[in-house]
């Protein structure tokens, strides 16, 4: 998933692409995959700090860019 953000730092990235990018990312229904999304964003942030990976409502996440 950190991959899939680091591509394009700052653009914003599908949460289609980020499910891809996880184990197993084509899966099942829409639910668990949001569900599997949100964990794995949940995740990163834990590892990298909260403010490193930013949710951009109704179209993804991002990586945060210092300017």
């Amino acid at each position: 998933m950190l991959h899939a953000l680091a591509e394009n730092p700052g653009a914003v990235v599908p949460r289609r692409t980020l499910l891809a990018a996880l184990p197993r990312g084509a899966g099942s229904g829409l639910t668990s995959s949001d569900h599997a999304v949100d964990m794995a964003v949940a995740r990163l942030r834990a590892a990298v700090g909260t403010k490193v990976v930013q949710t951009v409502v109704k179209r993804g996440y991002r990586l945060a860019v210092e300017s």
